[in-house]
């Protein structure tokens, strides 16, 4: 296991930190989690159900302090857990195995995420050139799942719990 510092901003944290696993072919994402990890766990219960992470890594993010990231995946690049204060606070995916009840997931067209959720294609903002981060909360604690596309394709799925 490799263990790196990591610098975090408030909008980085918000746009989807990874935790990738091996994950089973039909697996869907819930607004509280994805692959089995929910918003909430303890690292306890992470490990009881992820195993062992592959990259831990560590740094602070302003709105809440102190946050641990487990990557898991063959390199650390498929799903990512964030822990604040021993919590899951945000599971995020780029694995094209994980959809949601609606059929989206990463490598969707981005055609099939503005039709099946037009609340979150509607709150996009950039995050760099190509790439834009869209997502909706509908109240502060609320848990959001939010998507990030770049050209034509979601990369990425997030799952947040809403209360930082």
């Amino acid at each position: 296991m490799k263990r790196t510092a990591l610098a975090l901003t408030t909008a980085g944290l918000a746009s989807g930190l990874l935790l990738a696993g091996t994950v089973p072919a039909d697996a869907t994402i819930k607004a509280l989690g994805i692959a089995g990890v929910r918003t909430n766990m303890s690292k306890g219960e992470v490990r009881a159900v992820k195993g062992e992470p592959r990259d831990i890594a560590y740094g602070r993010v302003s709105m809440v302090g102190k946050v641990t990231r487990w990557k898991y995946g063959r390199n650390g690049d498929r799903l990512t857990v964030t822990f604040a204060e021993g919590v899951v606070i945000q599971v995020a995916t780029k694995s094209e195995k994980q959809r949601t009840k609606l059929g989206v997931g990463p490598g969707s067209p981005a055609s099939l995420f503005k039709e099946k959720y037009p609340a979150q294609a509607s709150t996009c903002y950039r995050v760099r050139p190509g790439v834009k981060n869209c997502g909706y909360t509908p109240d502060p604690g609320a848990h959001e799942l939010s998507f990030q596309v770049s050209g034509d394709r979601v990369v990425k799925v997030v799952a947040v719990l809403g209360t930082y």
